[in-house]
């Protein structure tokens, strides 16, 4: 399980840092990751431009069944 915290202070001008501090590793010690503010965003944005271009293309996928089906069944 990992919680985020944000912090401001030495950081990049602008941006802040996520910590993201897991329970423990495999040595049993605490274990923290910094990412910056900026790189967080940008993934969560990427993340949320594919998750749209997948679902476009299966409205897609799922209209051309549709009216394949509707096709069929007209004859």
């Amino acid at each position: 399980m990992q919680l985020l915290a944000v912090s401001q202070r030495n950081s990049p001008i602008g941006c802040g840092e996520i910590k993201s501090t897991s329970s423990t590793n495999l040595k049993g010690e605490a274990m923290t990751t910094y990412i910056f503010f900026d790189e967080a965003l940008r993934m969560l944005t990427n993340a949320y431009l594919i998750s749209v271009v997948l679902l476009m293309a299966a409205s897609g996928i799922g209209l051309a069944v549709i009216e394949t089906i509707e096709k069929t069944g007209e004859r």
